[in-house]
């Protein structure tokens, strides 16, 4: 099978479109905080990380990119193996470890599936407009005061807080401190058109407000830090 085959690009977009689908899962889903939704999200990267395996097996060209960051997700995850043994409570340890080997393996996939511009390209999108999303909601529960998390009620200790689908403002403003630099790269430096670069511009600043409703100092500091290194 010669490199760049249909198939190959076919189970490419397929392992994206099923890591796209976990992170929009998880975020429109309480942030993945009952188990049984978070399964959703679990059992599909765990088919994207199938996928990938018949992708090794079926494109004899498939290379492993191993550049330096790799070691040290690696090497993240075998020291909170390790040190999971040592927890006074080793079940709740064991939970954290599986969490980390599910974000260790998200990784890998991403960095060996993701690369094709084309791919990378429509779920870099998706991500953005996953943003947006939250980013908008979560807006709305400042100007309408709620405290109402999807059909929840916000926990009072985020009183004057908004987190979107987070329970947790905070977190809303780590995921959105993650997205917001990418979605301003899109609008300043993206090959796009004029419309693809006004949107994402129109996300970034979405996704700022975002961040500001949340109340979080450490988000707030984090957007200042990562719009500045732009």
């Amino acid at each position: 099978m010669r490199s760049g085959s249909a198939f190959d690009k076919l189970l490419e977009r397929l392992v994206g479109g099923l890591l796209l689908f976990a992170v929009a899962w998880l975020t429109f889903w309480f942030a993945g905080v009952n188990p049984r939704e978070s399964g959703v999200a679990f059992a599909a990267i765990g088919v994207a990380a199938v996928l990938w395996g018949v992708r090794i097996w079926a494109e004899p060209s498939h290379r492993f990119l191993l550049p330096p960051v790799t070691w040290a997700v690696a090497a993240f995850f075998l020291y909170a193996a390790w040190r999971s043994h040592r927890a006074p409570v080793p079940y709740w340890a064991l939970q954290e470890v599986f969490l980390i080997a599910v974000c260790a393996l998200t990784f890998f996939i991403s960095l060996h599936n993701l690369h094709r511009q084309e791919t990378a390209g429509w779920v870099v999108n998706g991500l953005l407009a996953t943003g947006l999303l939250v980013a908008a909601y979560a807006t709305i529960q400042c100007v309408q005061n709620s405290q109402k998390v999807l059909w929840a009620t916000q926990p009072a200790l985020y009183y004057k807080r908004f987190g979107g689908t987070f329970v947790n403002p905070t977190h809303l403003a780590a995921f959105l401190t993650l997205l917001s630099p990418l979605a301003l790269s899109q609008a300043l430096l993206g090959r796009g058109g004029a419309v693809p670069r006004i949107v994402a511009g129109y996300a970034a600043l979405m996704m700022l407000g975002g961040i500001a409703v949340t109340m979080s100092r450490g988000g707030w500091l984090g957007a200042a830090a990562a719009v500045a290194t732009i």
